[in-house]
């Protein structure tokens, strides 16, 4: 080839504006097509919605069939899972930690909630006095006492717990429901710790059951309490746990479960006792 004459380019590969040209396929959609994405379950538990009884209506509290349904609503037939509202608080956090382990919480403020009931379950925070005063203003006090005695399942949650007890010495002595005998006594303070008991603390568990199958002995759990339940009847003690004293963190009894600290606040651990407990109650 003469000098000055352009050699032909080699390994040139056409534009893909030439190759459109040309007839080649395009990898891109073609023009006015949209491709749809395949839609992912929302877990956002911020939009969970609960239903909840109108404190005034003479309804007693039906399940909303318009919201969606737990995987777990299937194992347990259908059956109703009732939060306990009776002004104590601390509700949406226990009604979405349930939510969380897989069951449909019902908020009821209405204590003929408790006729159909499947599992209660009884939070609650502040005083002695308060709560059982919240509890009478709202018309639980007998119902719980029969709901408890004829054996059905119930899990109290911190003051939920206390309150099962005969007597609270917090702010004087307050006579409390007095299903399981014994006594709420203070925290004393002893070897320099606070009080408020705040925070996580090691639940050494006394004996199996259901309610903490799966579930590590001396797993912490979260408390947040001034005074600690002292059960009488040493037999019932699920769980112990120390603070300055050794006291019973938990207690169980046929399927009555309660807990000192609150499963709601302590993480995976927490969410598998509502769920033992839940299951058991299928």
């Amino acid at each position: 080839m003469p000098r000055g004459d352009k050699r032909p380019a080699t390994n040139t590969r056409p534009s893909t504006r030439s190759r459109q040209q040309n007839g080649a396929k395009s990898l891109a959609a073609p023009p006015n097509t949209t491709v749809e994405r395949p839609k992912m379950p929302q877990t956002n538990l911020q939009n969970l919605s609960f239903r909840q009884t109108n404190r005034t209506s003479d309804i007693p509290l039906a399940p909303d069939t318009t919201r969606r349904t737990c995987y777990n609503a299937f194992a347990m037939g259908g059956k109703r899972v009732i939060v306990l509202d009776y002004g104590a608080g601390n509700l949406r956090s226990v009604a979405r930690a349930i939510e969380h382990a897989g069951f449909a919480p019902d908020i009821a403020a209405d204590p003929r909630a408790l006729d159909d009931a499947d599992a209660v379950v009884m939070p609650g925070v502040g005083a002695a006095a308060d709560t059982m005063r919240n509890l009478g203003e709202h018309g639980f006090i007998e119902p719980l006492r029969q709901y408890i005695k004829a054996d059905r399942p119930f899990l109290g949650v911190c003051m939920g717990y206390q309150a099962l007890l005969s007597v609270s010495e917090e702010g004087g002595e307050h006579p409390c429901l007095d299903i399981v005998p014994g006594r709420v006594r203070k925290l004393d303070g002893a070897q320099g710790l606070k009080v408020p008991h705040m925070g996580w603390n090691a639940v050494r568990q006394e004996r199996e059951h259901p309610a903490f199958a799966g579930i590590p002995d001396g797993s912490y759990f979260y408390f947040v309490h001034s005074y600690y339940p002292d059960p009488e009847d040493e037999s019932l003690v699920l769980c112990r746990t120390e603070y300055g004293v050794t006291f019973a963190s938990a207690i169980a009894r046929d399927n009555l479960v309660a807990t000192q600290f609150h499963p709601e606040k302590s993480g995976k651990a927490g969410l598998q006792l509502y769920r033992n407990f839940l299951m058991s109650c299928a």
